[in-house]
């Protein structure tokens, strides 16, 4: 019986995902390698998805980006905010740069927002998930609380709630720090938000 989905493959991508092997993303990728250049079967969302969230697991977030741009660039699949938040997380996961980490998770972000200003779809406009993998990618390293105060600021006016897993990654941040002043700007909005 021919197949003339693309079930089979995401479930191999998706189980390569999971597997925790370093060299799931180039797995994965050969996978959907073979789906772009397939007669019959194509590659859907779920496909680059599964991709993007092998590489993720992996800490590679240039690799994730890479799959995330040949998505936008392939023509009939559009990226959605699982999309955008996988290579987020990438990036919260990595070993890399943290002040570099978090410009992109920015820029990533921003595409977001700005894509679901453009078009109302909300596949695209980011949620809960994709704020609270910024707030991680901030906590990686030096404290960043101007950008997690600005961060909680952008989330509420795009209509978004905090939930246990944000109270976490901000609890998270706000312990990184011993200075009274600055935990004291990271205490307040927490308790804010619990109110």
């Amino acid at each position: 019986v021919p197949l003339h989905t693309d079930i089979c493959h995401n479930a191999v991508m998706n189980a390569w995902a999971v597997s925790g092997s370093e060299r799931a993303g180039q797995r994965a990728e050969r996978i959907l390698q073979q789906l772009e250049s397939h007669a019959t079967i194509r590659p859907t969302r779920i496909s680059y998805n599964a991709c993007i969230k092998a590489y993720a697991k992996s800490a590679q977030p240039q690799e994730a980006q890479r799959v995330l741009d040949r998505m936008k660039d392939c023509g009939n699949v559009r990226p959605d905010k699982i999309s955008y938040t996988t290579c987020i997380d990438a990036l919260a996961r990595c070993a890399c740069d943290t002040v570099q980490a978090a410009k992109e998770a920015e820029r990533l972000l921003t595409e977001m927002e700005t894509s679901y200003k453009e078009t109302k779809e909300e596949m695209i406009r980011p949620d809960i998930f994709s704020y609270t993998s910024v707030l991680a990618v901030y906590g990686k390293g030096d404290l960043m609380v101007d950008k997690a105060l600005d961060l909680r600021n952008r989330m509420q006016a795009h209509g978004v709630s905090p939930n246990g897993p944000f109270l976490n990654a901000w609890i998270h941040l706000l312990s990184k720090t011993s200075d009274p002043k600055t935990a004291s700007a990271l205490l307040t909005p927490a308790t804010d938000i619990l109110s």
